[in-house]
């Protein structure tokens, strides 16, 4: 039975007005409060709009799962081409994503008036009066760069436009910021220490653990493929978008906005990473542990290859006969897939 309208509530999220109809409400209007809506059917969704922002749109989407993950949204139509009713569609479009439906003449604005046309027309001084008044308008919503933090967050199992140039950048970063702050902390390390000790910080099962710490993997575009082999949990994809996000931030902002960044998200590894131990890599803390004991040496076997050239994947295995204990693991490296297997048959050693 189809609801009646009068009972809905004009309250912040998602309200059913009729039998599969649902309008998403922000209380309590003004500039950029807009609304939006979802229709769906026996197999998917329509969308109508999007939000302000990627944060809002996010929010809302997240809202709509419930409904969505069974029916997907496959269709978003924009009203119009006000921000507030599209600056939120790269969540939702994408070469795997929802086809974007709208008129001739808000699809020619919408490319003329693009989310940094908003955040450049914030940074402009025009006077106290209009300065105050773009403020109070759109001072509550995030319009830098909308597309890079999308891309950085888009795998390469999605879409062409992918977040692997940007991880690019953010590896250089994110090796420079940390090998400057080693430099000036530790003066009596020499260069081989140092480099020791930056692999050990920026390697990839540490940069996977501050993206679940960030919760990156709620948030990831991922093809169908690698959603049902569970590609939001992979170490190596959770450290290469970590890297892709900053990547996106030096883009967006400059050097120094992104050192802090890197610098709050690595001060306690940067602190813990005292002992010449701690320098040693977790191939070589593995042998040695083993030499201790007097058992035979680690056995490290290339299982297979995936992918070409720099999108292969390397899977590795690595067996301790003695101790009965044999892992698999995988990298865009063989030397980091084997590395991920000494750690973990060091982990389950230790507990």
């Amino acid at each position: 039975m189809d609801k009646e309208l009068n009972n809905v509530p004009y309250t912040h999220g998602l309200h059913e007005v009729a039998d599969n109809v649902f309008a998403y409400l922000q209380p309590d209007g003004g500039w950029g409060w807009s609304n939006a809506g979802l229709i769906a059917s026996e197999w998917s969704s329509l969308l109508v709009d999007t939000l302000f922002d990627l944060k809002l749109t996010q929010n809302m989407l997240d809202s709509m799962s419930s409904v969505t993950s069974a029916h997907p949204i496959n269709v978003v139509v924009n009203t119009h081409a006000n921000g507030d009713h599209c600056y939120g569609n790269s969540l939702v479009s994408g070469d795997n994503g929802a086809q974007i439906i709208t008129t001739n003449a808000a699809a020619v604005e919408m490319e003329a008036i693009p989310p940094s046309a908003l955040e450049a027309l914030m940074q402009i001084d025009l006077g106290e009066t209009t300065n105050s008044y773009i403020q109070d308008a759109f001072g509550s919503f995030e319009f830098s760069d909308i597309e890079l933090l999308n891309k950085a967050l888009t795998h390469r199992s999605v879409s062409k436009s992918n977040n692997e140039r940007l991880e690019f950048l953010g590896d250089s970063v994110l090796g420079s910021i940390i090998s400057e702050e080693l430099y000036s902390r530790h003066s009596n390390i020499d260069e081989g220490q140092l480099s020791r000790l930056r692999s050990h910080l920026v390697r990839g099962n540490t940069l996977a653990n501050l993206a679940k710490k960030l919760n990156i993997s709620e948030n990831l575009k991922l093809g169908q493929g690698e959603l049902k082999s569970g590609g939001f949990r992979r170490e190596s994809i959770l450290a290469d978008t970590f890297e892709a996000i900053l990547g996106a931030i030096f883009l967006d902002s400059d050097y120094l906005t992104v050192k802090k960044v890197v610098l709050n998200l690595f001060s306690d590894l940067l602190n813990e990473v005292k002992s010449e131990e701690s320098l040693k890599d977790f191939k070589t803390q593995l042998q040695e542990m083993l030499q201790k004991k007097g058992y035979d040496l680690p056995k490290y076997e290339l299982i297979q290859t995936k992918g070409k050239d720099h999108n292969a994947v390397f899977y590795v295995s690595c067996n301790v006969d003695e101790l009965k204990i044999k892992v698999e693991k995988n990298a865009k490296s063989i030397k980091r897939a084997e590395q991920a297997c000494a750690q973990s048959i060091l982990e389950e050693i230790k507990t």
